[in-house]
Protein backbone atom coordinates (compact mmCIF):
# COMPACT_ATOMS: atom_id res chain seq x y z
CA UNK A 1 0.00 0.00 0.00
CA UNK A 2 1.19 3.51 -0.76
CA UNK A 3 3.63 2.57 -3.52
CA UNK A 4 3.57 4.77 -6.66
CA UNK A 5 3.46 3.35 -10.17
CA UNK A 6 3.75 4.76 -13.68
CA UNK A 7 0.89 3.13 -15.57
CA UNK A 8 0.83 2.68 -19.34
CA UNK A 9 -2.30 1.68 -21.21
CA UNK A 10 -2.99 0.94 -24.86
CA UNK A 11 -6.45 1.57 -26.32
CA UNK A 12 -5.98 0.34 -29.88
CA UNK A 13 -5.38 3.80 -31.37
CA UNK A 14 -3.45 5.56 -28.61
CA UNK A 15 -1.17 4.95 -25.66
CA UNK A 16 -1.73 6.69 -22.34
CA UNK A 17 0.53 7.12 -19.31
CA UNK A 18 -0.21 8.36 -15.82
CA UNK A 19 1.06 8.10 -12.27
CA UNK A 20 -1.04 6.39 -9.60
CA UNK A 21 -0.62 5.41 -5.94
CA UNK A 22 -1.68 2.01 -4.60
CA UNK A 23 -4.58 2.60 -2.22
CA UNK A 24 -5.16 -1.03 -1.29
CA UNK A 25 -3.75 -4.44 -2.22
CA UNK A 26 -6.32 -7.26 -2.42
CA UNK A 27 -5.57 -10.97 -2.61
CA UNK A 28 -9.06 -12.47 -2.71
CA UNK A 29 -10.85 -13.61 -4.77
CA UNK A 30 -7.70 -13.00 -6.88
CA UNK A 31 -4.76 -10.56 -6.59
CA UNK A 32 -5.51 -6.98 -7.70
CA UNK A 33 -4.77 -3.37 -6.80
CA UNK A 34 -6.96 -0.37 -6.03
CA UNK A 35 -5.19 2.64 -7.58
CA UNK A 36 -5.69 6.33 -6.95
CA UNK A 37 -7.49 8.31 -9.62
CA UNK A 38 -4.91 10.02 -11.87
CA UNK A 39 -4.62 13.79 -11.80
CA UNK A 40 -3.91 13.72 -15.53
CA UNK A 41 -3.28 11.32 -18.39
CA UNK A 42 -0.77 11.93 -21.16
CA UNK A 43 -1.83 10.37 -24.45
CA UNK A 44 -0.14 9.86 -27.77
CA UNK A 45 -1.87 8.66 -30.92
CA UNK A 46 -0.18 5.59 -32.40
CA UNK A 47 -2.45 4.65 -35.26
CA UNK A 48 -4.85 6.32 -37.65
CA UNK A 49 -7.41 3.48 -37.50
CA UNK A 50 -8.36 0.45 -35.41
CA UNK A 51 -6.81 -2.83 -36.52
CA UNK A 52 -8.42 -6.23 -36.35
CA UNK A 53 -6.85 -9.67 -36.60
CA UNK A 54 -8.23 -11.63 -39.54
CA UNK A 55 -7.38 -14.44 -41.95
CA UNK A 56 -8.32 -13.40 -45.46
CA UNK A 57 -6.87 -14.87 -48.62
CA UNK A 58 -5.73 -12.10 -50.94
CA UNK A 59 -4.83 -12.21 -54.62
CA UNK A 60 -2.17 -9.88 -56.02
CA UNK A 61 -2.63 -8.55 -59.56
CA UNK A 62 -0.44 -6.81 -62.13
CA UNK A 63 -2.97 -3.93 -62.11
CA UNK A 64 -6.47 -3.39 -60.77
CA UNK A 65 -8.70 -5.97 -62.41
CA UNK A 66 -5.67 -7.45 -64.14
CA UNK A 67 -3.87 -10.79 -64.30
CA UNK A 68 -3.43 -12.66 -60.98
CA UNK A 69 0.23 -12.96 -59.97
CA UNK A 70 0.25 -14.54 -56.51
CA UNK A 71 -1.80 -15.21 -53.39
CA UNK A 72 -1.11 -14.29 -49.80
CA UNK A 73 -2.79 -13.95 -46.43
CA UNK A 74 -4.06 -10.76 -44.84
CA UNK A 75 -3.75 -11.31 -41.09
CA UNK A 76 -4.36 -7.76 -39.84
CA UNK A 77 -6.70 -5.19 -41.38
CA UNK A 78 -7.93 -1.66 -40.81
CA UNK A 79 -9.91 0.86 -42.84
CA UNK A 80 -6.59 2.35 -43.95
CA UNK A 81 -4.55 -0.74 -44.74
CA UNK A 82 -3.51 -4.31 -44.02
CA UNK A 83 -0.64 -6.63 -43.12
CA UNK A 84 -0.02 -9.08 -45.96
CA UNK A 85 2.02 -12.27 -45.58
CA UNK A 86 3.22 -13.96 -48.77
CA UNK A 87 5.74 -16.68 -49.59
CA UNK A 88 7.73 -14.80 -52.23
CA UNK A 89 9.03 -11.25 -52.51
CA UNK A 90 6.74 -9.07 -54.62
CA UNK A 91 8.00 -5.52 -54.23
CA UNK A 92 9.98 -3.28 -51.90
CA UNK A 93 9.05 -0.45 -49.57
CA UNK A 94 7.28 2.44 -51.34
CA UNK A 95 6.16 0.12 -54.16
CA UNK A 96 2.52 -0.32 -55.12
CA UNK A 97 0.57 -3.57 -54.98
CA UNK A 98 -2.82 -4.29 -56.46
CA UNK A 99 -4.79 -6.75 -54.40
CA UNK A 100 -8.23 -8.20 -54.10
CA UNK A 101 -9.91 -10.09 -51.27
CA UNK A 102 -13.37 -11.18 -50.17
CA UNK A 103 -14.77 -10.82 -46.67
CA UNK A 104 -18.04 -11.52 -44.89
CA UNK A 105 -19.88 -9.14 -42.59
CA UNK A 106 -22.89 -11.05 -41.35
CA UNK A 107 -24.59 -12.50 -44.40
CA UNK A 108 -22.97 -10.02 -46.78
CA UNK A 109 -19.95 -11.11 -48.82
CA UNK A 110 -18.07 -8.26 -50.45
CA UNK A 111 -15.15 -8.32 -52.85
CA UNK A 112 -12.64 -5.50 -52.51
CA UNK A 113 -10.04 -4.62 -55.14
CA UNK A 114 -7.64 -1.85 -54.23
CA UNK A 115 -4.24 -0.36 -54.92
CA UNK A 116 -1.99 -0.32 -51.86
CA UNK A 117 1.24 1.50 -51.11
CA UNK A 118 3.89 -0.63 -49.35
CA UNK A 119 4.82 1.17 -46.12
CA UNK A 120 7.01 -1.62 -44.71
CA UNK A 121 8.58 -4.78 -46.08
CA UNK A 122 10.19 -7.40 -43.83
CA UNK A 123 10.98 -11.10 -43.82
CA UNK A 124 9.88 -13.43 -41.01
CA UNK A 125 10.37 -17.13 -40.42
CA UNK A 126 7.06 -18.97 -40.25
CA UNK A 127 6.21 -21.88 -37.94
CA UNK A 128 7.15 -24.26 -40.77
CA UNK A 129 10.68 -22.77 -40.95
CA UNK A 130 10.06 -21.08 -44.31
CA UNK A 131 10.67 -17.42 -44.96
CA UNK A 132 7.57 -15.27 -45.32
CA UNK A 133 7.58 -11.79 -46.79
CA UNK A 134 5.46 -9.40 -44.73
CA UNK A 135 4.15 -6.15 -46.18
CA UNK A 136 2.51 -3.31 -44.29
CA UNK A 137 0.08 -1.82 -46.80
CA UNK A 138 -1.74 1.50 -46.98
CA UNK A 139 -4.88 1.37 -49.11
CA UNK A 140 -5.15 4.08 -51.76
CA UNK A 141 -8.22 5.70 -53.30
CA UNK A 142 -10.91 3.69 -51.53
CA UNK A 143 -14.38 4.74 -52.56
CA UNK A 144 -17.02 5.50 -49.93
CA UNK A 145 -18.64 2.06 -50.26
CA UNK A 146 -15.29 0.29 -49.71
CA UNK A 147 -14.51 2.49 -46.70
CA UNK A 148 -17.88 1.76 -45.09
CA UNK A 149 -17.56 -1.97 -45.75
CA UNK A 150 -14.05 -2.10 -44.26
CA UNK A 151 -15.13 -0.06 -41.24
CA UNK A 152 -18.03 -2.45 -40.65
CA UNK A 153 -15.71 -5.46 -41.10
CA UNK A 154 -13.11 -4.14 -38.63
CA UNK A 155 -15.66 -3.27 -35.93
CA UNK A 156 -17.43 -6.59 -36.40
CA UNK A 157 -14.11 -8.45 -35.97
CA UNK A 158 -13.06 -6.39 -32.94
CA UNK A 159 -16.34 -6.68 -31.07
CA UNK A 160 -17.44 -10.20 -32.06
CA UNK A 161 -16.01 -11.77 -28.88
CA UNK A 162 -17.27 -9.05 -26.52
CA UNK A 163 -21.01 -9.52 -27.09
Amino acid sequence: DGQTFNVRVFSGLAIGTFGARVLKVQYAPYPYLHLSYPTGVQTMRLRKAMRAPVELEATLYDKLGGVPLATGLINDISVGGARLVIGQPITSKDGTLFLGFKAHVGEIEEGVQVAALVRSATTETGPDGRSNHVYGLQFENLNQHQQLFLMNLVYTLIFKDTI
